[in-house]
């Protein structure tokens, strides 16, 4: 009889999509959907909910807006970098953005953040993200 080997159970991976665009919002969850269909993901319409929805969830990739209401994107990235030292694993999060302003890739490494997206969202570099934390 052979015995067989437990294989740690790979998680399902979970995004959050952090938007206060509804629209930008809806494209974003649509776009990462087709390319990444078993991914379960979430939303936060501001930079406190994306804190909370960390806390709760543990998204391994993390699409942050960088100019929401009540808590910005850097701020909100702070948080969860904080968060995730305090225990458990960080996640990627790469900035979405509007605003191409110089220096802006920049200051989104200088606060943590492990890449930049801009508004429209380019599908090919969409993929490419996804596929460099979940694999392809």
């Amino acid at each position: 009889m052979h015995e067989k080997q437990h294989q740690p159970e790979k998680r399902q991976p979970v995004i959050m999509v952090a938007e206060d665009d509804r629209i930008n919002l809806l494209v974003a969850r649509k776009m990462v959907s087709n390319i990444l269909p078993q991914a379960q993901i979430i939303e936060a319409t501001d930079g406190a909910a994306a804190v909370e929805l960390f806390r709760d969830h543990r998204p391994q990739l993390i699409f942050m807006d960088l100019q929401m209401p009540h808590t910005d994107g850097y701020q909100a990235t702070a948080e969860i970098i904080e968060l995730a030292a305090a225990g458990g694993e960080a996640p990627s999060i790469v900035a979405l953005t509007a605003g191409v302003a110089a220096g802006e890739d920049e200051r989104c490494r200088e606060a943590g953040m492990d890449g930049f997206l801009t508004k429209p969202i380019e599908r090919g570099r969409l993929q490419e993200i996804i596929e460099s934390v979940f694999g392809p």
